[in-house]
């Protein structure tokens, strides 16, 4: 009896999922941690004892202290905070939190003795030095300037030695006065440090560039690459070739796998261990020869698509075991060093991201905590619709590890999909899947399922959070209840600066996770960066995006927008680039200048001379909007053009020779704008084909990864990550009853208006920066529901010179080719101040680019030009269609009166 209402109890739990950790999760003392179903639909119950407290955002390192009590884990998400824990008693004993302005955290963590501990500030080029106060806490005592972006620390021979990730350079420094001593190039993006014993010698990852710099230390705060002489002034000066894009370092360099990060000497420091990221490997470099003496395969299951992301490393003291923290599978492997095997997998949180051993025990630190919040909750202070991914560390006995490790191992497999992988499948013969021939993947800005679709009836929701209905979604709301409504659909990521990647791709490169709160949109530093949407080259995930995998596999592409679908600005890319990407649809984000539904106005005109690819990708940002930005439309208004203008593409495929043989799939990239009742990772899908079931609806739970892997079912090919075999696929939407009926554009019920010039709205709008997305994130949340629920604004609607009704002042901006300031009505145009007001604001937050260096510059700036170019020449050759088309009505006008004339 016993045994049975155990097992009833194992299956409620299961079925629970997510609203088990609610309950147990954080505030869980030791014991089980319920299991959690994230976004992808994968589950994750970590093993051992959860350290109570749990971390801030985004714990990406950890760092034990010399006697083995106390570790500090640092939190570089949004939050910034560094956490100080009491392995012994499991318990979180200080949260430190980064105040000043423009201070940020990476990585970078090192002890000096149990009383004293620096840290790495990442984009701010500081490090920050702890020291314990006699209450036995710990403040920070001082700062140094140690570079633009530092990543890693380590102490050697009395230095401590600093990681400069976006310099290239290793620097050495006097712990106590922050003096720089020397640098020494390494390779591209450093991302962490290690030094044998006796100090005379050193590895450094880079990150970017598949290579392990080797540097030597001759002389006291001397540090200079191996295989280098010095030149006659006795300086090493630097080392890079700048002939080769990159600028590949000169002197010793280990070749290994894509996106070395983690370095870890053994005990015996005769190896040194290198987890590859986007390779799903580890690299065993013999210390005494620098060569690679075997790689481990981190891979779950035979010919498994990339996406393991393996990061974090701990080592038993005898050398013989090997722990892995892999990332994207959310457990820990156990690698018997011996072999290069691995003998098994322990299941850890969401996104372990490093570990530490200590006592026979290993410290698991998760990045994304235990699992995500269940609905809204109002208090959580978080950054992202509700989402709130706070960091947790285990505490896990070693011999546990022994004695489970078989049974773990299956519930790996089991969590993850391994087992079954339901994505795994080529197309069934005969599914009517195989009749789509050509895709279009639509991708939008940031909404809930609630925001948008809690009006429709039987659907789960909750319409107290609806903020854009049908009134202004009409188009979206059409498609949802002509072919199929999904209120089970979830992304997987909170923002867009990771969202976008991971809807193109199925999955995020090592890089981005770990450092997508390190930009300037989060930090406020000068020194920021932007590791998304293909800006640079390390963002990529191994596979590449949808994109490049249908070029891959012989399939025409064709994108609009840039956004996550990027493809590699490199010198033997740049041709494909050009001629994968329309030029004259403009890239990134633009604060609303720039309207979609002329967006799609350039789409149709480019489809019109190049036809419609296999793949097309379009991005369609106006439903972020741009809060109470004056002369531009109000919230409602900007999500109701973006509407417009998703009906715009659909209107024209149904009535095209492609539709036949057509699907078009909308998603919004990440849901932080705004509340769910169910997840705040639930969002909104469309799709619309010939082959769709009409009227269907279903609460089957897909996803991203599901999604990308129907297309690529569709178009003949394979997964490109973990995420898309583990997924399910949205065959059952589809159906051989083809109906081949068109579809027509349905203006919204709210007429195309702006927000009025001035105001306590306006004003809070140019404080904050909408320059990007993400950018004030929190605060233009708040902002819109002030806007819309609490106090509504007033826009003031386009006049009469462009239709009488609202339908057709809608008509007039879908078939306008100009700008959308040729509709701003009187009452709406700022005043002289209030337009110096607003320049000030922009110029105020304008983020300059990240400036690639070498010859990848001129490729970037020429690739500016060129969008420059094409895009003034669509605009030349609108205003000249435009004006022949005048004079060709008025020559009809004039011939027509003077006919009219001549019969009189």
């Amino acid at each position: 009896m016993r045994r049975t209402l155990s097992s009833v109890l194992v299956l409620f739990l299961c079925a629970a999922g997510p609203f088990g950790w609610v309950a147990f999760g954080p505030a869980a003392k030791a014991g089980a941690v319920q299991l959690s179903t994230l976004p992808t639909q994968v589950q994750i119950q970590p093993v051992g004892d959860p350290v109570n407290g749990g971390t801030g955002q985004l714990p990406v390192s950890i760092a034990v202290s010399p006697d083995g009590r106390t570790a500090v884990t640092a939190d570089s998400g949004p939050s910034k905070s560094l956490t100080v824990l009491d392995i012994t008693t499991r318990e979180v004993v200080q949260r430190i939190d980064l105040q000043p302005a423009g201070d940020a955290l990476y990585n970078g963590l090192v002890w000096q003795g149990p009383n004293r501990f620096y840290a790495a500030g990442g984009p701010s080029g500081q490090v920050y030095v702890y020291d314990r106060s006699a209450d036995g806490s710990f403040a920070r005592t001082t700062a140094f300037t140690a570079g633009r972006y530092i990543a890693a620390l380590a102490l050697n021979d009395g230095d401590l030695l600093a990681i400069d990730q976006d310099a290239g350079t290793l620097v050495a420094l006097d712990p106590e006065g922050g003096t720089i001593k020397g640098t020494a190039v390494v390779g591209d993006h450093p991302e962490d440090v290690a030094f044998s014993a006796d100090g005379t010698k050193g590895w450094v990852s880079n990150w970017g560039a598949k290579t392990i710099s080797v540097v030597l230390h001759p002389a006291p705060g001397v540090y200079v690459p191996a295989g280098v002489e010095a030149n006659r002034a006795g300086s090493f000066g630097d080392t890079r070739d700048y002939t080769i894009p990159g600028g590949v370092t000169a002197g010793t360099q280990i070749e290994v796998g894509d996106h070395p990060s983690d370095l870890l000497l053994s005990p015996d420091g005769k190896r040194l261990y290198v987890t590859n990221g986007n390779d799903d490997t580890v690299s065993v470099i013999d210390t005494a020869t620098d060569r690679v003496v075997t790689t481990i395969d981190m891979a779950p299951y035979p010919n498994a698509p990339k996406s393991t992301a393996p990061q974090g490393l701990a080592i038993s003291p005898d050398g013989a075991t090997l722990y892995v923290a892999n990332g994207g599978n959310n457990d820990v492997a156990v690698v018997d060093t011996a072999t290069a095997k691995v003998q098994g997998l322990i299941p850890a949180g969401w996104y372990p991201s490093a570990l530490a051993l200590t006592d026979e025990e290993l410290v698991i630190v998760n990045a994304k905590g235990d699992g995500p919040l269940v609905g809204y909750n109002a208090d959580c202070n978080c950054y992202s619709g509700g989402a709130d991914p706070r960091g947790s560390v285990y505490v896990l006995p070693l011999s546990d590890i022994t004695t489970n490790l078989g049974a773990w191992t299956d519930d790996v497999m089991e969590y993850n999909r391994f087992d079954t992988r339901p994505g795994d499948i080529s197309l069934p013969k005969d599914h009517p899947l195989g009749n789509v021939k050509k895709v279009i993947y639509v991708v939008r800005e940031n909404k809930t399922f609630d925001q948008e679709f809690s009006d429709i009836e039987g659907a789960d929701a909750d319409p107290e959070l609806l903020r854009y209905g049908r009134e202004i979604t009409p188009n979206s709301h059409a498609m949802a209840e002509r072919w199929t409504l999904l209120d089970n659909f979830h992304v997987n990521t909170e923002t867009s600066i990771i969202g976008h990647q991971f809807s193109s791709a199925g999955q995020l490169s090592d890089y981005t996770q770990r450092t997508f709160g390190n930009t300037l949109l989060w930090t406020g530093s000068n020194q920021g960066r932007i590791p998304d949407e293909g800006i640079q080259e390390i963002s990529y995930p191994n596979s590449g995006y949808l994109v490049d995998n249908a070029r891959r596999h012989g399939k025409s592409a064709r994108v609009y927008g840039l956004e996550g679908g990027r493809v590699s600005v490199s010198k033997d890319a740049v041709d494909k680039d050009v001629n994968t990407v329309d030029l004259a649809f403009p890239p990134g984000f633009d604060n609303g200048e720039y309207p979609d539904t002329l967006r799609v106005r350039e789409f149709l005109r480019d489809v019109k001379v190049k036809g419609l690819a296999d793949f097309t990708y379009i991005w369609l940002p106006a439903d972020h909007t741009s809060a109470a930005w004056p002369a531009m439309y109000g919230p409602r208004e900007m999500v109701a053009s973006n509407d417009v203008a998703t009906g715009m593409v659909l209107d024209w495929l149904s009535h095209s020779k492609y539709w036949r043989d057509s699907a078009m799939f909308v998603v919004e990239d990440d849901p932080q704008s705004g509340k769910d009742h169910v997840s705040p990772y639930r969002s909104i899908f469309m799709a619309a084909s010939p082959w769709l079931k009409t009227g269907h609806k279903s609460s089957e739970a897909y996803t991203i990864p599901g999604l990308l892997r129907t297309m690529e079912l569709a178009l003949g090919l394979p997964a490109m990550s973990q995420n898309e075999h583990s997924a399910t696929p949205l065959l059952e939407l589809f159906t051989q009853d083809a109906d081949f009926s068109t579809y027509t554009t349905i203006p919204a019920d709210v007429p195309p208006a702006f927000n009025p010039p001035v105001g306590a709205f306006a004003t809070r709008s140019l404080d904050l920066n909408l320059s990007m997305v993400d950018q004030d994130e929190a605060e233009i949340t708040e902002l819109l529901e002030d806007m819309l629920v609490r106090n509504p604004i007033k826009t003031i609607p386009i006049d009469d010179r462009f239709g009488k009704t609202t339908a057709e002042k809608w008509r007039s901006v879908m078939n306008h080719d100009g700008p959308m300031t040729d509709f701003i009505p009187a009452a709406a145009v700022p005043s002289a101040s209030m337009q110096k007001r607003i320049a000030r604001a922009t110029l105020q937050h304008k983020t300059e680019p990240v400036a690639p260096e070498d010859e990848l510059a001129e490729l970037h700036e020429w690739l500016a030009e060129t969008r420059a170019e094409r895009y003034e020449l669509a605009a030349s050759r609108g205003a000249l269609g435009g004006g022949v088309g005048l004079l060709l009505l008025g020559t009809v006008w004039i011939f027509g009166r003077r006919a009219r004339r001549k019969l009189v």
